[in-house]
């Protein structure tokens, strides 16, 4: 098994990801560009990656109107879509080249209301199997007291 980033001598792309380290360096370039908010809907809830080391990830989201719902506290949608996307960060560190995960179910419980400043959510991998993922993560407040709480479970396709 080959373990360097990128071998000249096969002239393709066949491996940059051949081994854990590569994985986390590569996470750690991608993480530097997210400085910037992610795309997709991601990009509509603007969360940033603030940081993802193997196995866990903080990603933070800050509290805009938009996001709000009628009586004024941040919509259980926008908080969900939040650690989802850090429990996805969390698994990325621990997939193969061409591996890829979708969410099999989500439970969240919403300890208090947010109403202003930046969420934060970390995630952590609590068990890696061959075919299923069980990841946890908190949800703090500006105030960094805990807001919600949740686990997951991700299933490789």
């Amino acid at each position: 098994m080959r373990t360097g980033v990128f071998h000249e001598s096969h002239g393709s792309e066949e491996q940059l990801w051949d081994s854990p380290t590569a994985r986390r360096w590569m996470l750690a370039f991608v993480i530097a560009l997210f400085a910037l908010p992610l795309y997709g809907s991601d990009y509509l809830l603007a969360i940033a990656c603030i940081i993802g080391i193997h196995i866990v990830a903080t990603l933070g989201l800050n509290v805009r109107k938009e996001l709000k719902q009628n009586h004024g506290v941040v919509h259980g949608g926008a908080i969900a879509s939040l650690i989802d996307t850090a429990m996805a960060f969390a698994i990325i560190t621990l997939l193969a080249p061409g591996e890829k995960v979708s969410t099999v179910d989500l439970t969240v419980s919403y300890l208090r209301p947010l109403t202003k400043g930046r969420i934060t959510a970390r995630a952590r991998v609590v068990r890696s199997g061959r075919r299923l993922f069980v990841v946890s993560a908190d949800v703090f407040g500006n105030d960094g007291i805990l807001a919600s709480t949740a686990l997951s479970t991700y299933i490789k396709l």
